[in-house]
């Protein structure tokens, strides 16, 4: 079986610190070496041309900070900071290739399948009594203010971004999202990334990093925008549930401020949630969450509707219970409900369909 350094061409190498590692065009001297930027310890494009990498060998120096040689594997593990199995992980995604025993079948796979997707799932479940500790708001001071356009091309308006305090990461490509629990505390602040590299790897949203600690939290114990939203939530006894903390901004705009939504930040729902929802004196509930089928007679429709009403009738009986669902094909797979404009959000909204009325845990219509 090959190894990695068998695997992967010139070329790949070139893709890897390039597109994956954001060093400029590497400048080729004609004798075997490539110069690239020393992505090794400086930030994309900022770094001198001082990072050598010589075909024959295959492996890479640092004659500045580093004074190092090392291969590709350890170059993506410096210049990221992530652990080994991630790094094989990292030129799988850049390369499509699966080299082998000093490539990736070494790969810790209960590791290689942890992605804070999964992460998001496992904290459904947390134990009501863990509350979240406040964090320092002194954190959000790191982070740019300006806006991220990407997200008010997507349609949100400026001033709902600025409403939820959205920033921007430029070093690390992230969209900042701090979280705040209901008596208004900074809990945590998750990231969107905008790395390519990051996203495929199944980061897209993860906690964000400083220095050495995650500025993360339990997702299951808190409801995204509960602190703004709350009020409004109270004194119409209604609440609308999205998978996440976007969709939550967007509604902002489509209620014209009269915001009644939460995100649970996740795909399910837990009794931590369930709670604060009782606490609010919420009487009806409506799910949207994410379009996960794309055929309505399909049998990943029939369950993934199954499972929705499951959720539903974990809430109590003081609460009426509905949800979103698309017998139209009006959105598309893995989209929000509110993704495809205020028209088509307002028209599923007035299809919902019932999971069980107030007071009453057996009528459904589904």
């Amino acid at each position: 079986m090959k190894t990695i350094k068998e695997e992967l061409t010139t070329r790949d190498i070139v893709k890897i610190v390039c597109t994956g590692l954001g060093s400029g065009a590497p400048i080729d001297n004609k004798n075997g070496v490539l110069q690239f930027q020393t992505v090794c310890h400086n930030r994309p494009g900022e770094g001198s041309y001082k990072l050598y990498y010589y075909t024959s060998t295959q492996l890479f120096h640092c004659y500045t900070e580093c004074s190092a040689s090392f291969d590709v594997l350890e170059l993506v593990q410096r210049a990221t900071g992530c652990t080994l199995p991630k790094a094989g992980e990292f030129i799988r995604q850049i390369t499509g290739k699966y080299p082998g025993r000093r490539g990736f079948d070494f790969i810790d796979q209960e590791e290689n399948n942890l992605h804070w997707e999964d992460y998001d799932k496992k904290v459904a479940d947390v134990d009501c009594s863990e509350k979240n500790s406040p964090i320092s708001t002194h954190y959000l001071k790191l982070y740019d203010d300006k806006v991220p356009y990407i997200w008010h091309k997507e349609g949100i308006s400026i001033k709902a971004l600025q409403k939820f305090n959205i920033k921007v990461d430029y070093a690390n490509m992230k969209i900042i999202i701090p979280h705040w629990d209901k008596n208004n505390n900074l809990i945590g602040i998750r990231g969107r990334a905008l790395n390519p590299c990051e996203v495929l790897s199944g980061n897209k949203y993860m906690p964000v990093k400083c220095g050495t600690e995650y500025l993360a939290h339990s997702l299951g114990g808190n409801l995204y925008g509960i602190n703004f939203n709350c009020d409004k939530i109270k004194e119409t006894k209604k609440v609308v549930l999205f998978e996440g903390e976007k969709s939550v901004m967007k509604y902002e705009d489509w209620s014209n401020g009269e915001n009644i939504s939460l995100a649970v930040c996740g795909s399910s729902i837990s009794a931590c949630q369930i709670q604060l929802l009782e606490e609010m004196g919420v009487e009806e509930v409506i799910i949207a969450f994410d379009k996960m089928f794309t055929d309505n007679s399909s049998k990943e429709a029939k369950e993934y509707r199954s499972k929705l009403v499951k959720l539903g009738l974990k809430f109590p009986a003081s609460m009426a219970v509905y949800y979103l669902w698309d017998d139209n094909n009006l959105i598309e797979y893995k989209n929000a409900p509110i993704d495809h404009g205020h028209k088509v959000f307002s028209l599923l909204m007035k299809m919902k369909k019932m999971i069980k009325g107030k007071m009453d845990s057996g009528d459904k219509n589904i």
